[in-house]
């Protein structure tokens, strides 16, 4: 009898337990999306606070604006059961503006929100439900004339998702509302727009193939008009063989509310058999209708490009140009072809050659008919002195133009660079170069015809040095000057310093300061800007002062700039 009231008790407790990992088993179940997502789900949100004041002078006025701004976010992502059946981010933002401009009050307060619904995640069907309501607004910069608050409000609804497929084209849809507002830019903007983007993508071994279709019904409630707007994408990458490649874009649109459609399409087949040998050729066509008129034009290219040996290369191509309808009758044909050199004659010394000759031909409706040549020759010689860290370089090209209205153009330039680095953080570089140019337009008619004559001597120098302050901090100065003499004086000298520091771990500082005059308009330019950022645990602070000056023959101004911004995420 003893035996069995034991043996009834072992199965009752272990019925217990059973039923006990069951449950446990059951919450584990239930908590376990908990646990595994806690760090990526939860309350976020910005409390900040922005101050910023301004003067500005000019020779005819003095105006002064200050504002504040308060903004407040708080945000909240999580989800129901697990992320991918249902998880949704809420967020919302009060903003308030105030501030005076020559003693006249402004205030602005907005309340935006961002909702969105992700609902089977990770499926083959997923769909997002999403609205929103975006506020910017923002006190203009002191300008003579601009206004003083521009505001612009968007409110959007809408739905967009998915359908994958391994056999069929990959589906996507977005369904959308938008109504935007702007206001304080002197023309008022109200308009609602309802849209329907539909898009398939399908991918096969060799071939990419991408379909988008747009609809836009846009309302005008200021100007009381209506319209509608269609649009096509179509674009094709195949691979057909080993060595070529096609690729096609074709792009349809048409509006209703402007009249205006446009079709285009853009062809091209690349051909690579080799590493030495390349070529592509290429149609490009557009067709444009308007209230004014309508018009066709079509271009193709032929391009080709071959590695004769490591140092040289020969380039080829061929254009040609038509277009017809109510914007002008006329066409045009060129080829050209080109050789390259670029080889190291000797250790640290790179020399290197081009050449290049053109035909161009064009037949127009309204202008005399025209035939062109022209030719092209360069060469650049460097050296490179590693020991000194100094490299100098040397080169010169010749340009040759005709045409068969008589114009034509030569042109010569020389040049000369220095660079050096031998001391330590410490750059200095001189380019001087040489220009001489004689042009005469196409003859309009026998007795009309133009003349340039263009010489030109310049130089520009600089110097570049940066030193550090300790392991925290840098200071960097730069100079510089350039000159032209000749058909144009002109000098133009600048200066500049900066510095970086960081006082402590969670303390920076920086400052700037630059100066510049050009001669010709004997412009004077001052600016400068200090700032410092710092951080104390969550809470961030950036203070910075910025100043402009500029002094000139019609031109006097200067502007100051007070900005604080304090902020605190969490």
């Amino acid at each position: 009898m003893l035996v069995l009231v034991i043996f009834s008790d072992c199965l009752n407790r272990l019925a217990l337990k059973k039923r006990g990992l069951l449950l446990l088993t059951l919450v584990m179940v239930l908590l376990s999306p908990h646990i595994l997502y806690a760090q990526r789900y939860g309350f976020s949100g910005l409390i900040q606070l922005t101050y910023r004041n301004e003067l500005a002078k000019t020779a005819d006025s003095t105006t002064e604006q200050w504002s504040i701004e308060q903004k407040y976010n708080l945000k909240y992502k999580g989800y129901i059961y697990h992320p991918k059946l249902l998880e949704y981010f809420l967020s919302g933002t009060f903003t308030k503006e105030s501030g005076k401009r020559n003693g006249d009050a402004l205030s602005a307060k907005s309340k935006d929100y961002n909702i969105r619904l992700n609902f089977i995640k990770g499926t083959k069907y997923p769909f997002t439900f999403f609205a929103a309501k975006l506020t910017d607004r923002s006190f203009s910069p002191i300008t003579e004339g601009s206004p003083v608050l521009t505001e612009q409000t968007i409110k959007s609804i809408g739905l967009e998702g998915a359908v994958y497929s391994r056999k069929l084209p990959t589906f996507k849809y977005r369904l959308w509302q938008d109504d935007r507002k702007v206001a304080g830019t002197g023309s008022t903007t109200d308009e609602r727009t309802k849209n329907i983007k539909l898009s398939l993508r399908k991918s096969f071994k060799d071939v990419t193939a991408n379909l988008d279709y747009i609809f836009i019904n846009r309302l005008d409630r200021v100007n009381d008009e209506t319209g509608d707007e269609h649009s096509v994408d179509f674009n094709l990458n195949a691979r057909l063989s080993r060595t070529l490649r096609f690729t096609e874009s074709i792009y349809y649109n048409t509006s209703t509310l402007t009249d205006f459609t446009e079709i285009t399409s853009n062809s091209n087949l690349e051909y690579v058999p080799s590493d030495k040998l390349r070529g592509n050729l290429s149609a490009y066509y557009t067709h444009i209708e308007q209230p004014d008129g309508k018009g066709d034009f079509l271009t193709n290219y032929l391009n080709a490009s071959y590695k004769v040996s490591n140092a040289l290369t020969a380039t080829a191509n061929a254009m040609v140009f038509y277009n017809s309808g109510d914007f002008g009758n006329s066409t045009s044909e060129s080829v050209a072809g080109a050789l390259n050199y670029n080889k190291l004659i000797a250790r640290e010394t790179s020399f290197s050659a081009a050449t290049s000759v053109g035909f161009g031909a064009e037949q127009r409706e309204e202008l005399n008919d025209r035939t062109t040549m022209n030719a092209t020759v360069s060469s650049m010689l460097t050296r490179r002195f590693s020991r000194i860290k100094t490299s100098l370089s040397f080169g010169g090209s010749y340009y040759y133009y005709r045409s068969s209205l008589d114009g034509k153009t030569d042109r010569y330039d020389m040049s000369f660079s220095f660079l050096n680095n031998y001391i330590k953080r410490l750059t200095l570089r001189s380019e001087i170069s040489y220009l001489n140019e004689k042009t005469l337009s196409d003859r309009k008619d026998p007795d009309e015809q133009d003349e340039t004559i263009k010489e030109e001597f310049q130089t520009d120098s600089s110097l570049a040095y940066s030193l550090p302050i300790g392991f925290r901090g840098t200071v960097s100065l730069n100079a510089g000057l350039s000159t032209t003499s000749g058909t144009t004086e002109r000098r133009y000298y600048y200066s500049n310093i900066n510095l970086r520091y960081l006082i402590m771990r969670n303390l920076r500082t920086r400052a700037n300061l630059r100066y510049s005059h050009e001669s010709i308009e004997s412009a004077d330019n001052l600016s400068g800007e200090a700032g410092i950022d710092y951080r104390f645990r969550m809470i961030f602070v950036r203070l910075s002062y910025e100043y402009y000056r500029e002094r000139g023959k019609d031109a006097k101004a200067e502007r100051q700039t007070l900005f604080l911004e304090v902020s605190r995420p969490f």
